[in-house]
């Protein structure tokens, strides 16, 4: 029963298990951070890239009203919107972070569209300069005045 085990059936030692998972702890460390703002970046472009349905969307309305839809909140223009414009593009009830937008008609011919961003919370308006997920991206009149990019 007293064996001794050569080179090649040697396992690992502690030292060696902790060393490597060390080191993937760093490299993990390092790399779910930056996944993470790749994965914010994409769900940001998405919510530009659905905002430019509704900006679109509200301009045919008023191409066929000479006004742009006078909604109280957003479900409102969404219901509106499919109803009268239907089979162009569906408009999303809930933007790409899972939020209701918000939509406010300042006169017949003016409107402002807002997404607050990851945390759904009205806060600082995005920027070109630094991206923040949780910054607001605004609309007015159809052009984007804050935004991440």
């Amino acid at each position: 029963m007293n064996r001794k085990w050569s080179i090649q059936e040697r396992g690992f030692t502690l030292i060696e298990v902790l060393v490597v998972m060390t080191i993937i702890g760093i490299l993990a460390t390092l790399i779910v951070p930056a996944l993470m703002m790749s994965y914010y970046k994409a769900i940001d472009r998405r919510v530009i890239t659905e905002m430019r349905t509704i900006i679109i969307a509200i301009g045919l309305y008023r191409l066929d009203y000479d006004i742009v839809p006078q909604s109280a909140n957003y479900k409102e223009l969404v219901n509106l919107l499919n109803s009268d414009i239907g089979g162009i593009a569906p408009i999303p009830e809930r933007d790409a972070w899972k939020h209701l937008l918000v939509y406010h008609a300042v006169s017949e011919a003016a409107y402002t569209l807002i997404s607050y961003g990851r945390d759904g919370i009205k806060g600082n308006p995005a920027s070109s300069e630094s991206f923040d997920p949780d910054a607001d991206v605004i609309v007015i009149n159809g052009e984007f005045v804050a935004t991440n990019r």
